[in-house]
């Protein structure tokens, strides 16, 4: 599933105008293909690493403070 802003939209709309019941029915319309999990821990510190070297690409976000 691509867009699933797309088909929570459309199951919300199908709800309010009758198509289904309820949303749990208009949930049950809907397998996902896959499901992902997030992978590792954040690392902080890698992260900050990362910021501080993006900061220098961009000199006027190095002013925003994340």
């Amino acid at each position: 599933m691509t867009e699933a802003t797309m088909i929570g939209a459309g199951l919300l709309a199908g709800t309010a105008v009758g198509t289904w019941p309820d949303l749990a029915a208009a949930t049950e319309t809907v397998a996902p293909a896959r499901r992902v999990e997030p992978g590792a821990p954040l690392d902080r510190e890698q992260w900050t690493r990362a910021l501080d070297r993006a900061k220098e690409w961009f000199p006027d976000l190095s002013a925003l403070d994340f």
